[in-house]
């Protein structure tokens, strides 16, 4: 295990020593490794290129802090990486966490902002081509500058884009703030979204959708999409279906509260209750 922290040195085995920063401990580990993170803000941009499970220690709350670095906080190309107990800021217009090979995120934050004007389109977490496990975690989106409708403006944020994913499951997730899509699907088998908050806002209220499957792109056929037991407030959509080959599309026991409704192709059941 690698401890490091403010104004402390990272520990790499009993005698070597690396210097400050989560790069720089990740750089030392080995595939396997745990790099435990102090409290703290790291500003920096950190590249995973192996399998690392990375931290906060007990009873802390370290931030991430990738403002101006033009680069996400992390970006991850290896396969079987966690993340834990982080507060993960991502540069503004950018893409806070990128993951090639699938993730693990648990326990965190995740800030995702966009300047008012852009025709940027960040994400709060884009994994892409392997199993996605998102839970206890809040994304937040941040725009700068108030709008009556996203269309006002070029660009949007994403709270999660998950793209070429199966058996992937976002559980007590917390989407917040001014998110386009909380959660886009796309080309995708097996994903469950569950027990989650999505709590949008009504500065863009009218052009905004919780769950979005197929985007710009057709999911798999025959995969398997599901959204349960969680709560919608204040999007323009609960529930966005654009291909009609995404026909493994469920959403029951949800409750929906100023919520526009369903926009759907071949979604087999809905049990929605407005509160």
């Amino acid at each position: 295990a690698f401890g490091f922290g403010d104004g402390q040195a990272g520990t790499v085995t009993d005698t070597a020593t690396v210097s400050i920063g989560i790069q720089a401990a990740v750089d030392a580990a080995s595939g396997g490794d745990t790099v435990t993170v102090l409290a703290g803000t790291y500003e920096e941009s950190v590249s995973v290129d192996k399998p690392v499970s990375i931290e906060a220690a007990t009873g802390a709350t370290p931030t991430v802090d990738a403002s101006g670095q033009g680069a996400p906080a992390f970006d991850v190309t290896a396969s079987g990486v966690s993340v834990d107990g982080l507060d993960i800021v991502g540069d503004t217009d950018q893409t806070a966490v990128v993951a090639s090979s699938g993730l693990t995120v648990s326990n965190s934050t995740v800030t995702v902002s966009l300047s008012n004007g852009t025709d940027a389109n960040p994400r709060g977490i884009d994994i892409r081509n392997g199993p996605a496990e998102l839970s206890q975690t809040t994304v937040v989106g941040d725009h700068a500058g108030v709008v009556d409708s996203i269309l006002d403006v070029p660009g949007f944020i994403q709270g999660v884009n998950l793209a070429n994913v199966d058996n992937s499951t976002l559980a007590n997730v917390t989407f917040t703030g001014e998110l386009g899509d909380a959660v886009q699907i796309l080309r995708s088998g097996t994903v469950n979204v569950t027990d989650s908050e999505f709590d949008g806002t009504s500065t863009v209220n009218n052009d905004t959708t919780a769950v979005n499957v197929g985007g710009s792109d057709p999911a798999v056929p025959g995969g398997t999409v599901q959204v349960t037991e969680s709560n919608i407030t204040s999007f323009g959509a609960a529930l966005l279906v654009t291909d009609e080959t995404a026909t493994g599309v469920t959403f029951t026991q949800n409750n929906l509260e100023n919520v526009g409704g369903l926009d759907t192709f071949g979604l087999e059941a809905v049990h929605a209750f407005a509160t």
